[in-house]
């Protein structure tokens, strides 16, 4: 199973409505996390990122490429519902960024045992 397919075994796991376990929204997650097709869950970091970070680490490490005017969608249909979900927080600013959800996809390697 390759990290896309863990994201969304993951988001479905969590409860996430099916729209919100596209391969956008999957490569969403993996992007908050730091995950890249090599690294185990166990590495998942805290970083905070913008929805441009998104296009690129998609793109550098799943070559997925999104156009730039692509951001809305993913503050939209990815951020917004996460954030609804309280899988990330805003910052003080209010840009999504900071995931929530770091410390229980540590515990495990496979989103199968959540």
């Amino acid at each position: 199973m390759g990290k896309i397919d863990e994201a969304r075994e993951i988001l479905k796991k969590i409860g996430m409505p099916s729209e919100q376990q596209n391969d956008m929204a999957c490569l969403t997650l993996l992007t908050l996390a730091g995950i890249k097709q090599d690294s185990k869950w166990s590495q998942a970091t805290n970083e905070w990122i913008r929805i441009h970070d998104v296009l690129q680490f998609a793109s550098e490490y799943y070559d997925k490429v999104y156009a730039e005017n692509t951001r809305e969608t993913i503050r939209k249909s990815c951020m917004h519902q996460f954030r609804e979900a309280a899988l990330i927080e805003d910052n003080v600013t209010w840009i999504p960024g900071i995931p929530t959800y770091v410390a229980t996809m540590k515990t495990a390697e496979k989103p199968h045992k959540y």
